[in-house]
This record gives C-alpha cells, sequence and structure tokens, in this order.
C-alpha cells in the first residue's frame, strides 16, 4: 500500500485549527498538553497527555492520532489503575477550577449590582 505524507497546519484564521489538505482535524493541542506534564509513578508521558486529553473531552481516535499510536493503545491505557486514577484526579481538579471560576463569577456580579458599587 502507497500512502502519502498529509501536510497538517494550524490555521489561524479560522480559530486556530488543525487542517490538512482535505479536511479540518480539529482545534489545536490545548494548552495544558502543550506546557509541562506533571509525572505519574508508573505512566509514561504519552499516558498522561492522553489523560488530559480525555479529560478534555477529546476522543479516544484523536487522542490517539494526535500522540501516534493506536486507538487500541489508548484503549489498553485507559483499564491500566494508574491511569484511571490520574483521570479521577484531572476530572476532579477540573470540577473545582469550574466551582471556583463559578465562585469569582457569582462574586463579580454581586459586588456590581451593590448599592455601595461606584460606577463610573
Amino acid at each position: 500500500m502507497n500512502k502519502q505524507a498529509t501536510k497538517v497546519t494550524i490555521d489561524n484564521d479560522a480559530g486556530g485549527v488543525i487542517v490538512n489538505d482535505e479536511n479540518i482535524i480539529g482545534p489545536p493541542f490545548p494548552l495544558t498538553c502543550a506546557g509541562a506534564l506533571r509525572v505519574v509513578a508508573g505512566l509514561r508521558p504519552k499516558q498522561v497527555r492522553a489523560a488530559m486529553m480525555l479529560v478534555e473531552g477529546r476522543m479516544a481516535k484523536e487522542v490517539a492520532w494526535h500522540l501516534h499510536v493506536s486507538p487500541e493503545t489508548v484503549s489498553r491505557w485507559r483499564n491500566e489503575p494508574e491511569f484511571q486514577l490520574l483521570i479521577q484526579d484531572l476530572l476532579r481538579e477540573s470540577i473545582d477550577a469550574t466551582k471556583l471560576g463559578l465562585a469569582v463569577s457569582v462574586l463579580r456580579v454581586h459586588r456590581a449590582s451593590s448599592p455601595d458599587h461606584e460606577r463610573n
């Protein structure tokens, strides 16, 4: 079978989506995957990236494509206890961050609607 390499680029005019010659593939790597990774005993860096991407809502097939592994590999990782614990921790952190963001928003709205709030 003769496979040709496909050029993949980021189209900043289209909101930073990843595109190839024919299709929009998806959004660029989230910042959490581009930056420093946490070190997790028993997991390789690709597995940590995969867990982060899955928690962000990406499909296993997309995660596999980005990390250059097979979808079966991602599926196998999902069954490992260390991977499952990381997923749980990341979900908990995400929920906590969302709660904090909502609390800050409510506080801002409350302050803005307060009669003591100075208006310009």
